[in-house]
């Protein structure tokens, strides 16, 4: 996404990055909402929020998912990993300056805000 700055939103690729982009997104807040709170630095557990679901979590999530990101496998931190995809999620926002913002845009930026400044 972040190399579509100076492309427009018509391009048949834009729709499909954004669509790749989302599944991510998605991805990310299901391993999140998947972890447990006691085992990573967000104790309390309700941080990030998902808004399709109301279902609350944490916003840093444990270092291994199984491969349907159905549960976790592994608990920990994984800082490396949570810096690439809060970086990831940084520069969707930036690539979205000026187009046309999908309905679940308001949620990453929450989403990148929370997982950003968790403790």
């Amino acid at each position: 996404l972040a190399s579509w700055e100076t492309h427009t939103t018509s391009h048949a690729d834009w729709n499909l990055a954004v669509q790749y982009f989302e599944g991510y997104f998605n991805g990310w807040k299901r391993m999140c909402l998947n972890s447990n709170p006691s085992s990573g630095c967000q104790a309390d557990g309700k941080w990030c929020k998902d808004l399709l679901t109301g279902e609350s979590g944490i916003c840093l999530p444990g270092w291994k998912h199984s491969g349907d990101l159905s549960q976790e496998i592994g608990t920990g931190a994984a800082p490396d990993g949570d810096e690439d995809a809060i970086v990831a999620m940084i520069l969707a926002i930036k690539a979205f300056e000026g187009k046309e913002k999908p309905n679940w845009y308001d949620e990453l930026r929450k989403w990148t805000d929370a997982s950003c400044t968790s403790v």
